[in-house]
């Protein structure tokens, strides 16, 4: 009897794994998030034709250059310091971001807001090198479509070959990570828009990739815990 009510808890304890990884899952990336809007947006600009190998090819060579690598450790430092624990909604731009440090500065490692604020002008300064070694990408950005981008961010997917449940965990993950694509790519397209390329955007797009990917994965190892009870 006692072994029946184990299994009955452990059956339950999978459950809620596996519904609180898919609830951040389904939050982080909405159906309408992933879809292609390139249609809609060409709309309101005239794209030049441009090489979806090329602007892949600067991407690449954007990830391998020295600022860029120099830029997302900076990033990651920020991001670890802030301990965000909150729906990425919140912070949804460079004020909220700020805002939402100030409100909940007890529960970083930042001593004080102008502490951030002075690290995150290094960030932005750092994103404004980057920008300048890497000048051939972001020009190519400003005549990209939103597809094309969504391309070129999406990582490549890993194919998992273990159970059902670790596969229906790894459909979740594959979802996240390209509702972070989509996102990364329309706020990369915004700050290109005008008409020299914002380093605050670009700088805050980033950080925002980086947070949302820091969720997909966390969401993916809550998911195959629960697993572990299958």
């Amino acid at each position: 009897m006692v072994i029946f009510f184990v299994n009955i808890i452990l059956y339950f304890m999978k459950k809620v794994f596996l519904f609180l990884a898919f609830f951040i899952f389904l939050t982080g990336c909405s159906d309408s998030e992933i879809s292609s809007t390139s249609d809609q947006t060409s709309t309101l600009k005239v794209y030049k034709k441009i090489s979806q190998d090329d602007l892949k090819k600067e991407y690449e060579a954007l990830q391998k250059s020295l600022s860029h690598k120099i830029f997302i450790e900076a990033s990651n430092n920020f991001i670890s310091k802030m301990k965000f624990n909150d729906d990425i909604k919140l912070i949804e731009s460079e004020v909220t971001l700020l805002k939402w440090i100030s409100d909940n500065i007890s529960i970083t490692e930042f001593s004080n807001i102008e502490e951030a604020t002075e690290e995150w002008k290094i960030i932005i300064e750092l994103k404004s090198n980057e920008i300048v070694e890497n000048k051939n990408f972001y020009n190519l950005i400003k005549d990209a479509t939103e597809e094309q981008l969504i391309n070129v961010f999406t990582p490549e997917f890993e194919q998992v070959t273990l159970g059902e449940c670790e596969k229906t965990c790894n459909y979740g993950r594959n979802r996240c990570l390209l509702g972070a694509a989509v996102r990364f790519a329309k706020e990369s397209m915004d700050t290109a828009a005008i008409p020299f390329v914002s380093a605050a955007g670009q700088a805050y797009a980033n950080l925002s990739y980086l947070l949302n990917q820091a969720t997909c994965t966390k969401s993916y190892g809550l998911c195959l815990e629960g697993c572990e009870f299958n």
